[in-house]
């Protein structure tokens, strides 16, 4: 199954490094994808029939909305601390 990291436009993190690492390493494309997008591109892949697990590092507030929306179709969800704790 493949997998997918999810950023902010405007940030720039380490998952595009490894990204380029694994392509590197021979990795197949589309194994581990690197999506980037606004507050509207969570949802919309929170909520695709085809992801069968969410892992996020985010805000408490964050947490709670992908958690009901992972919810509705018993997704399995990972959350990690972060410290913008609102």
């Amino acid at each position: 199954m493949p997998w997918c990291s999810s950023l902010r436009k405007t940030r720039r993190s380490g998952a595009l490094k490894i990204a380029e690492i694994l392509i590197e390493a021979g990795l197949p494309k589309g194994l581990y994808n690197v999506i980037q997008g606004d507050r509207t591109t969570g949802p919309l892949l929170v909520n695709h029939p085809d992801v069968a697990k969410v892992s996020l590092t985010g805000s408490v507030p964050t947490g709670r909305k992908v958690a009901a929306a992972a919810a509705g179709s018993l997704k399995h969800v990972t959350m990690g601390s972060a410290a913008n704790r609102r």
